[in-house]
């Protein structure tokens, strides 16, 4: 008999980012926000990661590149508006999704309810065509009875 396979144990990850304010602390920064780097490319703070050389902070670029702040070349946190444009996008973009999701569901709603009406309609039609046969059934077995009879 072949020997069994010992299952490896993965060994926990660390997070991918530190993301708390005591981490954030050194920049002034929060996890989330827009920040401006010397050159002008915006991006998005990520954390912090620690690392050989002492903790970098993470920033995701506008292009969607990861990769640690320059601190030396000077990374500051955009103005206050353009956070603000920022957050009063992503909520339109979030009601815009609502609103396809709640469309989709009422559509879905109105064809379920258009099937039940078919099906009910279908129902009620052949209903009809079963109490004939069955009258006429029972009048069968009613003059049987009478012929017996008489």
């Amino acid at each position: 008999m072949p020997p069994k396979d010992k299952k490896k144990k993965k060994a926990k990850k660390a997070p991918a980012y530190l993301t708390g304010t005591e981490h954030l602390a050194p920049w002034g920064l929060q996890a989330g926000q827009l920040v401006r780097s010397s050159l002008g490319v915006e991006g998005t703070v990520l954390g912090v990661k620690l690392g050989g050389t002492g903790s970098e902070l993470w920033v995701r670029w506008t292009g969607g590149l990861e990769a640690p702040a320059d601190t030396t070349g000077g990374v500051c946190a955009a103005p206050g508006a353009e956070q603000l444009r920022r957050d009063i996008d992503a909520r339109k973009c979030e009601a815009m999704a609502l609103a396809a999701k709640w469309e989709a569901y009422n559509a879905e709603q109105a064809r379920k309810v258009a099937e039940a009406a078919k099906a009910a309609a279908k129902k009620k039609k052949k209903a009809p065509a079963t109490q004939e046969a069955l009258a006429r059934a029972g009048q069968a077995e009613a003059a049987a009875a009478a012929a017996e009879a008489g």
